[in-house]
């Protein structure tokens, strides 16, 4: 099936570079063909007239994996995954930097390591919980729906490899860009102790099991680009340098 015949989901987890990758879809979709997830009101999307759903070619936004089940044409699933540590750290940092999110208010009142220990879903295997599409994260699970329903599945250290790849399957045009919604002021891993960021890879063996698995699938799908293509990503990652 030809990929412009599909609608492509963009499941945004936080802290992975969505926001970037979110504008470069804006740029290639135009507001008819584009539908931010309403989050808060999931009810508005589910109850959308078949008319309006099948005309969609991009839907994106914090949803987990399932939402696909009210469409009526075919569809693929994106996303971008982050080294676990790292994300865990960006969002501990953003949403205290960030009055308006949701968990500010909680989250302020704690040390990192307070936050580390906490039963907030962000701080635990919470990129397989979106992907597996269950409230407790299920490791097997989210695997066996990256292979039958994500095209690409992008990793942040690899950015523009990912884009590359997103741009060859949907035909994106003159992609262009810069990092969006980095957290300032941030500690980095070297600056806490080993039990801290143990206590992390802890909390998120299967975030880092499926990470290892996306990435190696990555890896593999630039590896079996022909040579024009090659030349073509070498292009790319150096445009965005400049």
């Amino acid at each position: 099936m030809p990929s412009n015949l599909e609608t492509v989901l963009f499941l945004h987890i936080p802290k992975t570079g969505g926001l970037t990758l979110r504008g470069i879809i804006e740029d290639q979709y135009s507001k008819d063909e584009r539908l931010k997830y309403p989050r808060l009101q999931p009810a508005r999307f589910h109850s959308l007239p078949k008319r309006k759903l099948t005309s969609l070619r991009c839907v994106y936004g914090h949803f987990g994996y399932g939402i696909h089940s009210t469409l009526h044409q075919p569809f693929t699933y994106i996303t971008m995954l982050r080294n676990p540590v790292e994300r865990v750290i960006s969002t501990y940092y953003f949403v205290l930097q960030n009055p308006q999110n949701r968990l500010h208010h909680q989250v302020k009142q704690m040390s990192f390591e307070q936050f580390v220990a906490s039963d907030l879903p962000v701080v635990s295997n919470h990129q397989t919980r979106l992907i597996s599409g269950k409230p407790i994260p299920h490791l097997a699970l989210a695997k066996k729906h990256l292979n039958q329903h994500f095209s690409i599945v992008g990793i942040t250290d690899m950015y523009a490899q990912s884009i590359f790849l997103m741009s060859q399957r949907f035909d994106w045009k003159n992609v262009q860009y810069t990092k969006k919604n980095k957290t300032k002021h941030r500690l980095k891993q070297e600056d806490f102790s080993q039990e801290t960021i143990a206590t992390i890879r802890k909390r998120n063996e299967l975030d880092l099991a499926l990470y290892d698995y996306a990435k190696d699938r990555l890896q593999r799908q630039l590896h079996s680009l022909d040579s024009v293509s090659q030349r073509g990503l070498e292009k790319f990652i150096k445009r965005q340098l400049v």
